[in-house]
């Protein structure tokens, strides 16, 4: 019947997909081989991939300009970021040189700067790194101006990618007037801090592409440039717009500086919300172990996300006596609960349960944050 075919088809798909996660974090480095077999997934190139010696990754290329190559051109970039050696790592801003004659060859461009966010997530020099990517800001917004509609379809991704780590990494101290409490204000901020000696480089290296940032939604990303420069001796004032506003980036830059003895100011974020925003991933990552004992109350929440990023996050930080004696009465334990107690107490550290659950869309366009053992998952 076409709906059993249907059914088996989406079970294979989803059966597959276990398969390749398990064998990504239980295959040791060195061994690509046992990936072959699935190259035509996108997650299994990446597995393959990222197994490559510094010297091979030209196979990733060479695999993406094959008339026989599929469509996995994220897979394969990720991947050949992710061989990248640390000692070589701003080598990733060169990406161009070696992809461009892919895609010129096969009609397509990259969908996601992913060479420049990977490059911002693995350097750990500040001022460096904030300087190399002016640098790289300033040679795409050149060749956006000067090139042609391939050459902006290029760097299009690029420019706005590198405008907003940009400005949200420059380090601009807090503001000190009142937060704006209206579009019109939020954005008359915007324009205005814009023009401060704080994002002095940025101006220059982007000129006028400038304007990109927030041309869409002035609003929120005047809200998420003001939540970035916010400090550890600046949460107060955070804590004043979390209330206010339910931006997933505010919780999360409250959760790197909120101090660890406040958990009560965290009650007005958590407590008696029907609706994740990202305050409970936020709380989690935030949460000490010692507090772990409060996200029992959580695990039955009516949104499904919520009580699985609860419990995964109390089982990364409970005693492993409280575990051992959870286990021992799994039969009164929902079937998704014993199942992840389950990981977590005996299966390898690298396929156990992540301290949180990750949100749905950053899974979608990263599927390194994806778990297909979660609750979700399963």
């Amino acid at each position: 019947m076409p709906d059993g075919t249907g059914r088996e088809r989406h079970l294979a798909y989803y059966r597959r997909k276990r398969l390749i996660w398990l064998l990504d974090r239980l295959v040791p480095k060195a061994e690509s081989a046992h990936f072959e077999p699935f190259i035509a997934n996108g997650s299994a190139v990446f597995a393959w991939g990222r197994r490559l010696r510094p010297e091979e990754r030209h196979l990733l290329i060479e695999a993406a300009a094959s008339p026989a190559s599929g469509v996995w051109y994220e897979s394969k970039i990720l991947a050949w970021c992710e061989s990248c050696a640390e000692e070589e790592v701003t080598s990733l801003l060169d990406w161009a040189e070696p992809w461009e004659p892919v895609f010129r060859a096969k009609g397509v461009c990259p969908l996601l700067p992913i060479p420049e966010r990977e490059f911002f997530r693995r350097y750990r020099d500040r001022p460096l790194r904030h300087s190399l990517m002016c640098a790289h800001l300033a040679t795409a917004a050149h060749r956006f101006r000067e090139g042609g509609d391939f050459d902006r379809d290029v760097v299009r991704g690029t420019v706005h990618l590198l405008l907003r780590l940009l400005l949200i990494d420059s380090a601009a101290p807090c503001p000190t007037e009142p937060i704006p409490d209206s579009a019109e204000n939020w954005k008359a901020w915007l324009d205005q801090i814009l023009t401060t000696a704080a994002f002095a480089d940025v101006r220059d290296a982007g000129g006028e592409f400038l304007n990109w940032y927030g041309h869409v939604d002035p609003e929120r990303a005047a809200r998420r440039l003001w939540v970035s420069c916010h400090g550890p001796d600046d949460w107060r004032q955070l804590h004043q717009l979390a209330l206010q506003n339910s931006d997933c980036f505010i919780y999360a830059r409250l959760a790197d500086v909120m101090p660890v003895d406040r958990l009560d100011l965290w009650d007005s974020l958590v407590l008696y919300e029907s609706e994740d925003n990202g305050q409970m991933r936020a709380f989690c990552r935030w949460l000490p172990a010692e507090y772990a004992d409060v996200l029992r109350s959580h695990f039955d929440h009516s949104d499904a996300d919520w009580g699985a990023c609860a419990y995964q996050a109390y089982l990364a930080k409970a005693p492993e006596a409280v575990l051992q004696h959870q286990w021992r009465r799994r039969e009164s334990l929902p079937g998704w609960q014993v199942r992840l107690l389950d990981r977590r107490l005996f299966a390898p550290p690298s396929i156990r349960p992540g301290p949180v659950v990750e949100d749905i869309q950053e899974a979608e366009w990263d599927f390194r944050l994806e778990e297909p053992f979660s609750r979700r998952g399963i």
